[in-house]
């Protein structure tokens, strides 16, 4: 314990023992005593000892005068204004129990004030504790955040778990009575065949399904390049769409009823398309298409239109065909669907990089038919798993 408390602890001491032996009489009047006298730090009360007991005059109380205790005087105690940096202290609730309870209660106080510092410095220390602690908390809930949402991204909108998400939504829409137009695109026939792809490549297999050949002949095929020889599959003989028998585009279907047969004769004995004949065809192509678009302003209809415009572009891609370096294999079966069960074609398929094509005018049929062919099959595969 330091010096200062131990001195506060002992005027405390002290001062009980003088407040218990204060006797319980009445405070002499004032007309008994004889005047105060200011003596001591100007502004403080004074003390009179020239009194028979010594008494202790305030300016601020209206010159009231209290006894000491024990006949000596406040200066005589050594509790006067010269009791170290401590101000003589009165409370006007504590009576007659003399000068020197002001000084205690001051000290007490003081005492009382260190105390609720050290209290008050603890207590801020223990919430700076506190704050760095919700510092950490918040710092540690923030990072459990970020982990669950990045754990919740990678599993659910990860770009491949997406692609994979979106496939299986997809092949549940492809075995399910998917629109025509999905059919005739090619695009619910290839998802099917992805499907099987993968299924016999674990090394499934589904029951058999036979294929009828004629349906097969009829079936287009791509090397993935994005060309589609359809139109020519029948050497190079064009079926005119009604939209586009019309007397305006009867020169130019004639100069290309020439040319085709010639250049499919040409691919298909291994030789590559003639680069005259191939000029030839390509301005024929690109006239066809400029009379097109005009007579969609005036002489046909919108659905006219739609279906000049789909033979169309079904065309170019049939010449684009011819003008692959390998467009031999068009015609010698190598690029062809082929197979007696649904097996054996998506086997075929694999093996030769090959995709299926739009269907072209007649192919229709067909295509619904080697559809249901290969919905029958997965059905089997995924019934044995």
């Amino acid at each position: 314990m330091s010096v200062l408390p131990r001195g506060l602890a002992f005027l405390a001491l002290a001062g009980l023992v003088l407040l218990a032996a204060v006797p319980a009489q009445a405070q002499p009047g004032p007309a008994t005593l004889p005047p105060p006298m200011r003596t001591g730090t100007p502004g403080l009360p004074g003390v009179n000892p020239g009194g028979p007991v010594g008494t202790l005059s305030s300016p601020y109380l209206g010159g009231g005068i209290y006894p000491t205790i024990g006949g000596m005087s406040a200066q005589s105690q050594g509790l006067g204004s010269g009791f170290g940096y401590f101000p003589p202290y009165y409370n006007p609730w504590m009576g007659q129990l003399g000068p020197e309870a002001g000084y205690l209660f001051g000290a007490a106080s003081i005492t009382q004030a260190n105390a609720q510092y050290m209290l008050t410095l603890q207590q801020a220390r223990l919430q700076a504790a506190y704050a760095n602690q919700a510092k950490i908390d918040v710092r540690r809930r923030l990072f459990d955040q970020f982990a669950y949402e990045r754990a919740y991204f990678i599993d659910n909108f990860a770009p491949e778990v997406v692609r994979q998400r979106e496939m299986v939504v997809a092949l549940g829409r492809y075995k399910n009575n998917p629109p025509l137009t999905e059919i005739l695109s090619g695009d619910a026939l290839n998802g099917l065949l992805d499907h099987l792809v993968k299924l016999q490549g674990d090394g499934n297999r589904g029951p058999r399904v036979d294929l009828n050949e004629d349906t097969l002949k009829r079936i287009n095929v791509s090397n993935g390049a994005g060309v589609n020889i359809g139109l020519l599959k029948d050497g190079g003989k064009l079926q005119w769409p009604l939209a586009m028998q019309q007397q305006e585009l009867a020169d130019v279907e004639k100069i290309l009823d020439q040319l085709l047969p010639q250049a499919v004769q040409e691919v298909k004995f291994g030789n590559a398309l003639q680069g005259s004949m191939a000029k030839d065809i390509r301005a024929a192509l690109q006239l066809l298409n400029d009379k097109v678009n005009e007579m969609a302003r005036g002489n046909m209809t919108p659905s006219q239109w739609v279906e000049a415009r789909r033979y169309l572009n079904q065309l170019n891609m049939a010449f684009k065909g011819l003008t692959d370096s390998n467009a031999v294999n068009f015609f010698n079966g190598k690029w062809s669907a082929q197979g007696n069960t649904v097996a054996e074609l998506v086997e075929n398929m694999a093996k030769n990089g090959l995709r299926f094509a739009p269907a072209t005018q007649g192919d229709e049929a067909a295509y619904r038919a080697l559809h249901t062919a290969l919905v029958s099959y997965a059905n089997g595969i995924s019934g044995s798993r």
